[in-house]
This record gives structure tokens, C-alpha cells and sequence, in this order.
């Protein structure tokens, strides 16, 4: 089965899944430092759960960050990504301005300027959409690891 990771999870991971995130508090199961997460080996993680995280991610660090769900999800493996749909852009942009500059004020979070199609960073020989839900103002696709 491998392991279920939730990549970037923050204090909300999803149920059963592990924990990791980007601070370095000892309260995750693992940290990740430089997109990459440490002490996974290539092909141990069985499903990587990646909610509200990608968009956050500067898009010169995306094939980074993908190469990294290639490298931790195992053949026959799934990877969840759950990101606001484009028509959301305007509004979770303001959502997470309030949030992430003025009541838990990060400065290091990454706020983008644009809408970035996150679909055209995966490389699709690695990976294959199996699925596409909608939830609340989010997209979620489910991709099997070839």
C-alpha cells in the first residue's frame, strides 16, 4: 500500500494521512525543505494527498514540485490534487491576502498575481487522470502514477 501523505498539510491534514509541511516544527511526521520531502525513499508513498498547497508555489518551483510527487508516489500509486477552480481566482486571492498578510501574516507565503494551470506542470507519461470532482470552490483530481 505505501504511505498516505498529506503534502503540505499544515495543522489540518487529511484523516489518516501523514503530516508534513514546510516550517520544520517537530509536530509533523515529516518536514519537506526545498520542495523535497525528507526521510521518504523514491516510490514509498502509496497516496500523496496535496490540498490548497500548489498555488502557493512560485511557478518557476512547479516541475519541482511535481518531480517530487513523481519521485515519493509509487507505480499504481495516486496523487490528489485539490486547487480553487480558475473562476475562484479573484476571490480566494483577496482570501488568502486577508489571511496570510494581516491575521497570521506570513510574509513567506507565496501569493500569486495570476491564475497558474497547475494540469500543465504534470507530466502526463507519469501520471494519468483517473478523476475530476468539484467541492466547494476547489477542483479535485485524482491521478494514478504510471
Amino acid at each position: 500500500m505505501g504511505i498516505l501523505l498529506d503534502y503540505g498539510s499544515g495543522n489540518k491534514p487529511k484523516k489518516e494521512y501523514k503530516t508534513s509541511d514546510m516550517t520544520g516544527s517537530p509536530r509533523f511526521d515529516f518536514h519537506i525543505q526545498n520542495y523535497k520531502v525528507q526521510d521518504l525513499e523514491d516510490g514509498e508513498v502509496g497516496s500523496l494527498h496535496c490540498r490548497n498547497v500548489i498555488h502557493h508555489i512560485r511557478p518557476e518551483d512547479l516541475k519541482k514540485v511535481f518531480g517530487e510527487f513523481g519521485r515519493l508516489v509509487r507505480k499504481g500509486g495516486e496523487l490528489i490534487i485539490s486547487e480553487p477552480m480558475e473562476k475562484y481566482f479573484i476571490q480566494n486571492k483577496i482570501l488568502d491576502l486577508i489571511w496570510y498578510r494581516f491575521l497570521y501574516y506570513d510574509k513567506d507565503i507565496y501569493l500569486p498575481r495570476e491564475y497558474i494551470d497547475f494540469k500543465d506542470f504534470i507530466d502526463k507519461n507519469e501520471f494519468k487522470l483517473q478523476k475530476v470532482e468539484k467541492d466547494d470552490r476547489n477542483e479535485v483530481l485524482t491521478y494514478k502514477r504510471m
